[in-house]
């Protein structure tokens, strides 16, 4: 995630979860952390992850994390002072990756007491800090951090309990609506590949990732053409052009069609109610899938009897071998058919029971 994914999901959590209770808090992984929250349209289950390879703020729908079953001293510094509490406000630092979660609950005396959740994504030095605040929001003092930091691992920006928050160090960037033409144009990007254009964005913007630097990129090439097209030399000419596939035949077509399961032949049109009698292969043409016999014949399924043509035949077609039980079904109903003009015959009356003794 990158400060513009944050910013639009702070804007999303501010209008969705603002002065919604938090009801419950559980610790999955060393890691993450699951803020379950309940609002009048129901609730939600918010994932905050400090991972070193994928971090990331999200909300859960369907997925259920395993939680171990004593939770950790993190998490029980998180119930102790957000459980019970309401989010005052979902908000974004500065135009950074960190994304912080004011909430406000009652201590042990009845006081109200402000605090704040930071989640800080910068890859393997994510972090996910429990602040005190003031009364407007700001980060005070360092009640907790998953990943305590300690001077030997940082001498700029040590985390610890008990310390002053201090927020990350600014980066020596162009926010995104001060980049102009002039900063683009140092880049060079048309003589760079497509990763080292992304990676030059991203050294030019404050907080852009590379994903959506690809993505502006992109969207950049096909409305400036001159910039980032290729040359002119590397431009298929017409001669290289290759020539258009010549169309299928009918008889190929057919077979397609058939294959995939549609209701159509060309030539003969839309299934009549008496069924219709399908070509014979031409010399040369491909050989047309037969009906379905067996079990595959049997199923109820509408659709798989629905994948090819009903048709009747005096006898047996060469290229469409029935079954010995559709055989007889067709030589029945030819044999007994009535001639044209010919009255029905007459139902015999079934026989008399023989009296009852």
């Amino acid at each position: 995630m990158d400060a513009f994914a944050v910013a639009a999901l702070c804007r999303e959590w501010q209008a969705r979860f603002q002065r919604a209770r938090i009801d419950r808090i559980h610790q999955p992984s060393d890691r993450d952390v699951v803020l379950t929250v309940r609002t009048r349209d129901g609730t939600a289950r918010l994932l905050l992850s400090a991972h070193r390879q994928y971090p990331r703020a999200h909300a859960l729908a369907r997925t259920r994390l395993v939680n171990p079953e004593e939770p950790p001293m993190f998490c029980m510094r998180l119930r102790k002072h957000l459980e019970g509490g309401r989010i005052l406000a979902v908000r974004q630092q500065g135009f950074d990756r960190v994304l912080e979660v004011w909430a406000e609950h009652l201590d042990d005396v009845g006081d109200v007491e402000h605090t704040v959740l930071i989640l800080e994504i910068m890859g393997k030095h994510s972090n996910l800090i429990l602040c005190r605040a003031d009364t407007s929001g700001r980060p005070v003092q360092v009640i907790d951090s998953i990943v305590h930091v300690t001077p030997e691992m940082s001498r700029v920006r040590p985390v610890l309990p008990g310390m002053p928050y201090v927020p990350p160090p600014a980066q020596a960037k162009t926010m995104w609506n001060e980049v102009s033409a002039s900063h683009l144009a140092r880049l060079n990007l048309a003589s760079l590949a497509p990763k080292a254009q992304a990676r030059a964005m991203c050294s030019l913007v404050l907080g852009l990732g590379p994903v959506t630097a690809a993505e502006v990129i992109f969207r950049a090439s096909r409305m400036d053409a001159p910039v980032f097209a290729p040359a002119a030399a590397e431009t298929p000419t017409a001669a290289e052009t290759p020539p258009a596939a010549p169309p299928m035949p009918p008889a190929a077509l057919a077979g397609v069609l058939i294959r995939s399961r549609l209701r159509l032949v060309p030539g003969v049109g839309p299934r009549p109610p008496g069924g219709v009698l399908l070509p014979r292969r031409p010399e040369g043409g491909p050989r047309l899938a037969p009906p379905p016999r067996g079990a595959a014949a049997r199923r109820g399924d509408a659709a798989r009897r629905s994948t090819f043509f009903f048709f009747k035949l005096s006898a047996p077609h060469k290229d469409f071998p029935l079954s010995i039980r559709r055989r007889r079904q067709i030589f029945k109903r030819n044999t007994l058919a009535p001639a044209a003009g010919e009255p029905p015959p007459a139902a015999e009356p079934p026989p008399a029971a023989p009296p009852m003794p």
